[in-house]
C-alpha cells in the first residue's frame, strides 16, 4: 500500500480514503488452505456464505448461553436460532431503524466472519455495494493490544486507523487535521471484527475507545454467538453451506470429476464427517477390545439407538432423516 500514491487534492482526505480502498482491493483473493501460493477471487468463495436474519432473537439467545459455552454440545448455530430469512449483503442496513446503524453480525467458530468481513470491504472499495459511505475501516479487534497501542495515551478513533492502515506513513500534520474529523461524521462506517477474539481481554485503557466506536459510530460488529450480550436490535448470521452450493462452487470447479454420481458419493463424505467426528469425540463410552485377528473393535456394537444418543451433541434432526430406514440392530459403523 506504500507504494501506492493516488492524486493528493490539498483539501480533501479523499487520497487517504483511496489507499484504504486500495488495501481492501489488494486482499480480493482468498488463499487455499493447502497450497497457499493458489487462490481465487473472493467473490467466488464468498457466494456460498448466506447471511441470515434471525427472528426470536432474546429467547434464543437465552437458551444459547445456557449451554455455557461448549460448543460441542451446542452443535450448529442454526440449531439454536430457528427460522431465518434471507437478506442481501448491501440490503443489512435496511433493517436499522435509528439513525445510527448498528448491526451485529454472529457465526460459529470457522464459518467466515473474517472472510465476511473482507468479502464487503472488498466490494465496498469496488464501488458495488454501501456507496452511501465515504469510508469503510475494517479493525480486527484482535490488534487492539498493550504492545500495539501502549498505555499513557489517550487513545482515538484516528489512532486506530492510522496503526492500522498507515503504520509506514508518517502523516503530516495537514493530513492529520484533514483526516480526524472525517472519522466522526455520518458517512463512515466502522466494521469491528471479531469481538468474541477479545471478550474480556481488551486492555483497561482502551475500554473506553471501544465504548465511543460501538455507541457513537455506524458500525458492523461480528462475533461468535456466545460471547456477546450486547444489545442490538438488528442481528444477522452467517450460516454454513448447503449441499446445492458446495456442489455447484466447490466440487465443480475443484474436483477432476465432475459427473453426477461423483458428486454425489462426495456429498455423501462430506456428510459423514460429523459422524465420525462424533464418534472420535465419543469414544470413550464405548469400550474397546481386540478380536481374535488383534484388531480393535467397538464393544458393544454401536446400534441405531445408540448412535442416535451420541449424535445428540452433534446435531438434533439430521441423523434422523439419514437413518430413520435402518434396522436398530444395524451396525452404524458399516453404513459410515
Amino acid at each position: 500500500m506504500s507504494q501506492y500514491r493516488p492524486p493528493k487534492p490539498i483539501d480533501e482526505p479523499t487520497y487517504l480514503f483511496e489507499l484504504i480502498k486500495h488495501q481492501y482491493k489488494r486482499n480480493g483473493r482468498i488463499e487455499r488452505l493447502m497450497n497457499p501460493s493458489i487462490s481465487f477471487p473472493i467473490e467466488q468463495g464468498y457466494i456460498n456464505l448466506a447471511i441470515l436474519e434471525t427472528q426470536e432473537q432474546q429467547q434464543k439467545e437465552k437458551k444459547l448461553r445456557e449451554t455455557q459455552k461448549n460448543e460441542s454440545i451446542i452443535g450448529t448455530f442454526e440449531e439454536i436460532y430457528g427460522i431465518k430469512n434471507p437478506i442481501d449483503i448491501k440490503d443489512i442496513f435496511e433493517k436499522c431503524k435509528d439513525t445510527r446503524k448498528k448491526v451485529l453480525v454472529l457465526g460459529r467458530a470457522g464459518i467466515g466472519k473474517s472472510t465476511f468481513s473482507r468479502y464487503v470491504t472488498y466490494r465496498w472499495a469496488q464501488g458495488e455495494i454501501w456507496s452511501q459511505y465515504e469510508l469503510v475501516v475494517l479493525i480486527p479487534l484482535r490488534c487492539l493490544t498493550e504492545d500495539r497501542y501502549p498505555l499513557g495515551t489517550d487513545y482515538c478513533p484516528f489512532d486506530i486507523v492510522k496503526r492500522q492502515y498507515f503504520p509506514y506513513h508518517d502523516l503530516s500534520e495537514e493530513e492529520k487535521t484533514l483526516l480526524k474529523p472525517q472519522l466522526s461524521k455520518n458517512r463512515v462506517l466502522w466494521l469491528l471484527d471479531g469481538y468474541d477474539e477479545t471478550f474480556g481481554n481488551i486492555p483497561k485503557h482502551l475500554e473506553d475507545l471501544i465504548k465511543q466506536l460501538l455507541n457513537t459510530t455506524h458500525h458492523i460488529l461480528t462475533s461468535r454467538p456466545y460471547a456477546i450480550t450486547l444489545p442490538y436490535d438488528v442481528k444477522m448470521e452467517i450460516t454454513g453451506f448447503t449441499n446445492d452450493n458446495i456442489a455447484k462452487t466447490y466440487i465443480y470447479k475443484f474436483r477432476f470429476d465432475n459427473s453426477d454420481e461423483h458428486v454425489h458419493l462426495t456429498l455423501q463424505q462430506i456428510d459423514r464427517i460429523a459422524y465420525l467426528s462424533a464418534l472420535i469425540a465419543n469414544k470413550n463410552d464405548f469400550s474397546s477390545i481386540p478380536n481374535q485377528n488383534g484388531e480393535y473393535i467397538l464393544k458393544p456394537p454401536i446400534n441405531y439407538t445408540s448412535f442416535m444418543a451420541i449424535l445428540h451433541s452433534v446435531t438434533s434432526e439430521q441423523p434422523y432423516i439419514l437413518f430413520h430406514e435402518l434396522p436398530e440392530d444395524e451396525n452404524i459403523l458399516e453404513i459410515l
